[in-house]
């Protein structure tokens, strides 16, 4: 029995550090590219990233929820424009993708017809608008043209950033993946505990039977 705890503890301990390098590797390609947008018009280019094959990814341009009207800045329309009427877009970009090459793998403007929001890893209230969404069929090296169209100065103070990002779909099924992997992982460490207290509560009963019958 003590043999057997011991390897699930050490299958446990496998595991886990599996788990750890999955984990790295994930995160690495969860978030592609995060980077501020520029205050000032005129053309930037990002920094090069590596897009893994057949995996969705969004771009997606983010603002901090600082003032109500946060989403009109990101030039939303559909139900947003009666309320946005007094505000006008800020934000106006156009964007292309590029290849490793130069090509242009993607590209278009911003401003949709919807937002979302959300929190930051800091618990921040954030909107973000979705540039385009996209998957490649092989692993790219890319990077991102924006030019804009008039000054950001009106929203720096609300901490505007270009996202390159896995899809929410992504995030909830590694998600689900991650909490199966981790349960897993507690019952290889937790069987191999158990075997381990019941080896040495054993070795007690019988040190204490051993000490009963010995002669005074």
């Amino acid at each position: 029995m003590l043999r057997w705890g011991l390897v699930f503890i050490a299958a446990g301990a496998v595991a886990f550090v599996a788990f750890m390098f999955h984990q790295n590797q994930w995160h690495r390609e969860w978030t592609l590219l995060d980077e501020p947008l520029r205050v000032v018009a005129g053309r930037t280019v990002t920094d090069s990233f590596t897009v893994p094959a057949n995996t969705t990814y969004e771009m997606n341009i983010y603002v901090q929820e600082k003032v109500p009207y946060a989403d009109c800045l990101l030039g939303q329309g559909g139900y947003l424009e009666d309320r946005c009427a007094r505000y006008g877009r800020v934000i106006d970009v156009a964007w292309a993708l590029h290849g490793k090459d130069g090509s242009i793998l993607r590209q278009g403007v911003s401003g949709g017809t919807c937002c979302s929001y959300t929190t930051d890893e800091h618990n921040n209230r954030v909107v973000y608008t979705k540039l385009d969404a996209f998957k490649l069929p092989s692993e790219t090296a890319a990077h991102l043209e924006l030019r804009y169209k008039r000054n950001l100065a009106q929203v720096t103070s609300l901490d505007p950033r270009i996202v390159v990002e896995r899809t929410s779909e992504a995030s909830e099924s590694e998600a689900v993946a991650e909490a199966i992997a981790y349960m897993g992982i507690t019952l290889l460490a937790g069987i191999g505990v158990v075997l381990l207290v019941i080896v040495a509560l054993r070795r007690c009963v019988l040190m204490l039977k051993a000490k009963s019958v010995s002669p005074s």
